[in-house]
């Protein structure tokens, strides 16, 4: 049983907020994390990792070699990577770089998340990793 003070309570916290005199809290929006290696020293399967804090979270890998350090001046189409999410932890995906150091190998390894929740709209992060070291 709903006690009346209650409800006068709840009537007046309404009509301060609907007269401006309460104003609800902002909430940021979360905002996505791609994690993962800066450089690699050999071939090997290196873990990338997205995390976005919000509920029923969503995650799309996918990624590209390229003679360039840019997002923008690689013209290298992107490949679909099979990740892992369970909801909870950071969603990951495991890719294999074959180290290229040559005059016209791939210098870099760039991943690309394109990640979503409920209430959350598609937001995109890049993460690069030099494969050489001398700068591409």
């Amino acid at each position: 049983m709903i006690k009346r003070s209650s409800l006068v309570l709840s009537a007046v916290s309404l009509a301060f907020l609907l007269t401006g005199v309460i104003t609800p809290t902002a909430s940021a929006t979360p905002t996505l994390t791609v994690g993962g290696p800066n450089y690699i020293t050999q071939s090997g399967t290196y873990r990338y990792t997205a995390q976005l804090s919000a509920p029923y979270n969503w995650f799309q890998f996918s990624h590209r070699f390229c003679p360039t350090s840019s997002i923008d001046a690689c013209t290298t189409q992107w490949s679909a990577v099979q990740s892992f999410n369970d909801g909870v932890n950071p969603a990951y995906a495991d890719m294999f770089i074959p180290r290229d150091c040559t005059n016209n190998g791939t210098k870099t390894h760039q991943v690309r998340v394109v990640a979503g929740a409920f209430g959350v709209g598609a937001q995109t992060k890049y993460k690069v990793t030099l494969q050489c070291f001398e700068l591409p």
